[in-house]
């Protein structure tokens, strides 16, 4: 793949460093004369994936940035020398001398899946996270904050926000469109049964001038294949689909967990890398998808107040180990975030959904969902709550400005316009309707009976269970995996037992073990 326009530029006695892909920016020249000029985060203005360093050679000030959500890995330690950085912590704790310390981040990868707060397996490597700095004078390093988001509320009429998320998202997918086509890039937009991609798709057709791909994976005949599949021939769009039946695609832990650092529970990036055509490896350029639009366009929660406080183990891969949590998180834990949308959105959303197949993307190109366009994430937010609940905003968006697109159910079961209620259930907001399914499904798996036929009643995208049930050589792997590598926590007894405990669970657990354990391999 081509690169996109990073800088490598000196000026001033400054040098200008940034990798990823920039929609809009300063030119590196005027960049420097922002800084120069008093503008420390000069990048506040910028719209991309990025990250980037400014050296002041004069004042032997260094500046490390990443974007505002924080979707590049770039990693940062404090040594004797100062400042020492990477994309990569386990090569940084290579250069440094890093020690497996942390077991507060082994309880954090066990149960969250990921580290709500940057932590890596060393005590002393953290990740930049979305909207944050370092600031490096001498040997005086400060991190530092340059952007949050906020969602309080503007107050304005359904109509009004309707036509601004709009004209937010349009410009989004332009951006992505443009930038694919000024560098000679082939369209790959992800697409499944869901309304995010299938937005993203659906504006991306309005501005494209080539033709667009989409990348589709599932189990074979389930509604995240049959109706991509419909959405594809309507768009006349080049259609790839990869059957992930059998599950044989997380047989790639070690390979995955390499590719996201280790950073998260590996299931939805090893599906992704298996379901990435080869020549989507070749020809991509920036990735579209819908990643987190769930969980903008509309909202995660049943409660209408938008200062729900929030509390450990909040967005949490697996529930009910909060006294654990909160051993393993700072004190300060539950005011990093002024309420719980806000902490959904960069713990599980930024943390966590954009740590997994966005990494992949990277891998080959550039990742970037339109959702999370800072300019459209801003919009979407000042929306009031009471207008996002449910989906109610989401939906009237759909059907006033693209009634096309609610001919198709989302996800196959719910009529755009006409959902059903929610209710808080195992630490989730699911729809009324759901209710009796979803607590079948829960018992079953508890008590390690599961009946194929009930799973995929459903046409859930990935019947991880299943395939574990199923597979057997998947689920002989597996545990070979974790016979070989569980002495790896052999220095943590308490996190072991857990560990060796969750591993005769059900598919979730086992693989929240599964990638701690590929995790801490890279450690070696």
């Amino acid at each position: 793949m081509k690169k996109f326009d990073g800088y490598n530029f000196e000026s001033d006695n400054c040098h200008l460093l940034t990798f990823g892909v920039l929609f809009e920016a300063d030119s590196p020249k005027e960049a420097i004369h922002r800084y120069k000029a008093g503008e420390i985060s000069f990048w506040n203005s910028w719209r991309g994936s990025f990250w980037g360093i400014l050296k002041d050679k004069t004042n032997d000030i260094t500046l490390l940035f990443n974007n505002h959500i924080g979707s590049k890995m770039v990693f940062y330690a404090e040594t004797v020398e100062g400042l020492v950085w990477d994309t990569n912590p386990f090569d940084l704790a290579r250069v440094t001398d890093a020690k497996t310390d942390n077991e507060n981040y082994l309880w954090q990868m066990l149960i969250y899946g990921y580290s709500p707060v940057g932590e890596t397996a060393y005590s002393n490597i953290h990740r930049l996270l979305a909207g944050e700095y370092i600031y490096a004078q001498g040997s005086k390093i400060e991190k530092r904050t340059y952007h949050r988001f906020d969602n309080t509320p503007n107050n304005l009429p359904l109509e009004e926000n309707i036509e601004r998320i709009d004209a937010a998202f349009r410009q989004a997918v332009a951006r992505v469109i443009h930038k694919n086509e000024e560098y000679g890039h082939t369209h790959y937009i992800a697409l499944s049964a869901g309304l995010d991609s299938r937005m993203t798709n659906r504006v991306a057709h309005d501005f494209a001038t080539t033709p667009i791909h989409n990348i589709t994976y599932s189990q074979s005949g389930f509604y995240d294949e049959t109706i991509p599949r419909e959405l594809a021939e309507y768009w006349h769009n080049i259609f790839h689909f990869t059957a992930l039946d059998g599950g044989d695609c997380l047989s790639a832990l070690n390979e995955v967990s390499r590719m996201t650092c280790g950073l998260v529970h590996y299931s939805g990036a090893a599906e992704t890398l298996y379901g990435l055509p080869e020549e989507a490896k070749i020809n991509g350029g920036v990735f579209l998808t819908g990643m987190v639009g769930d969980i903008i366009a509309g909202t995660a929660y049943t409660n209408r107040d938008p200062n729900q406080k929030y509390h450990y183990g909040e967005g949490a891969i697996l529930h009910g180990y909060e006294n654990i949590l909160q051993a393993a998180l700072p004190t300060n834990f539950e005011q990093l975030y002024p309420n719980r949308e806000i902490y959904y959105l960069y713990v599980r959303g930024f943390n966590c959904a954009n740590l997994g197949s966005p990494l992949i993307h990277q891998i080959y190109g550039e990742s970037y969902s339109p959702f999370c366009d800072v300019d459209f994430l801003e919009t979407a937010y000042k929306v009031p709550l009471a207008q996002r609940w449910n989906n109610q905003l989401y939906d009237q968006w759909i059907l006033r400005k693209y009634p096309d697109m609610a001919q198709w159910k989302h996800n196959g079961i719910y009529t755009i316009g006409h959902r059903p209620g929610k209710i808080s259930l195992f630490g989730r907001a699911i729809h009324i309707n759901e209710v009796p399914k979803r607590i079948t499904w829960y018992i079953l798996k508890r008590l390690h009976i599961h009946d194929y036929y009930t799973e995929t009643a459903g046409k859930t995208m990935n019947p991880e269970d299943d395939w574990f049930t199923e597979n057997d050589t998947l689920r002989k792997w597996s545990e070979e995996y974790l016979e070989t590598n569980m002495n790896l926590l052999n220095g943590f007894p308490a996190v072991k037992q857990m560990a060796l405990q969750l591993s005769k669970g059900n598919a979730t657990e086992r693989m929240q073990v599964l990638s701690l354990l590929a995790c801490l391999r890279q450690t070696r």
